[in-house]
């Protein structure tokens, strides 16, 4: 499904410029689940964005599902990530104003996908996630761990080939972390494929894969 051929990136900073990639080369399969770790400053944001198609490497190949991203413009990455990859963030990202169903509703409404179909997606999607009675509450009116599996919610809702999850359960007790791990889990039974940022050694023993990077090496652990 993935294949990163010797990615590098690199950015301008203060006094010249830093690597935050070398060289990177890598394969995950479809349904594989691949775990990661790194420091900050480590090169693990990077790289999470260039697989999230929210970034370009400088030099090197990125296949995804056969296709070569690696140079698609603007418009064409968003396509790839509307079609085909979701997102768990660390801070959840829900929108303040929003019931938790009009926030799992937003990806099929920059997809153009009609009102009812959508809500009732988005009504699935929450069921999945054992939302569905918290559909019109607020993210003020939930819990950390229920705003956490509210965003599980919206990163399902088109029926992704591949999750991408930042540190999901960082800001989580551990009743509500072992909650996304079970999701994530389900995900991945379901055939999906997941890439996991994590340092909790529990979230890491889900993965067939682990990963450490460090100064933008990336190295089986």
């Amino acid at each position: 499904m993935i294949t990163l051929e010797n990615i590098s990136k690199t950015y301008s900073a203060a006094g010249g410029t830093v690597e935050a990639l070398k060289n990177v080369s890598l394969e995950i399969g479809q349904g594989e689940f691949f775990a990661l770790a790194g420091a900050s400053g480590s090169g693990k944001t990077t790289l999470m964005n260039i697989l999230g198609c929210l970034d370009r490497p400088d030099s090197g190949r990125y296949l995804f599902r056969g296709r070569d991203v690696s140079k698609l413009s603007s418009a064409g990455l968003a396509s790839i990530r509307r079609a085909h990859i979701g997102f768990v963030f660390q801070t959840f990202n829900l929108l303040s104003r929003l019931s938790a169903l009009e926030n799992v509703e937003l990806p099929l409404v920059y997809n153009g996908v009609p009102p009812s179909v959508r809500r009732e997606l988005a009504r699935r999607a929450l069921r999945l996630v054992g939302l569905e009675d918290r559909a019109a509450h607020r993210p003020c009116q939930l819990s950390g761990g229920q705003q956490q599996r509210a965003a599980f919610a919206r990163a399902i809702v088109t029926s992704p080939k591949l999750l991408l999850a930042d540190e999901p359960t960082a800001n989580l007790d551990r009743a509500s972390s072992g909650e996304i791990l079970k999701l994530l889990a389900s995900f991945h039974q379901r055939g999906g494929t997941v890439i996991l940022v994590t340092h909790d050694a529990q979230a890491a023993g889900l993965a067939q894969k682990v990963f450490a990077i460090e100064d933008g090496i990336l190295a089986a652990r």
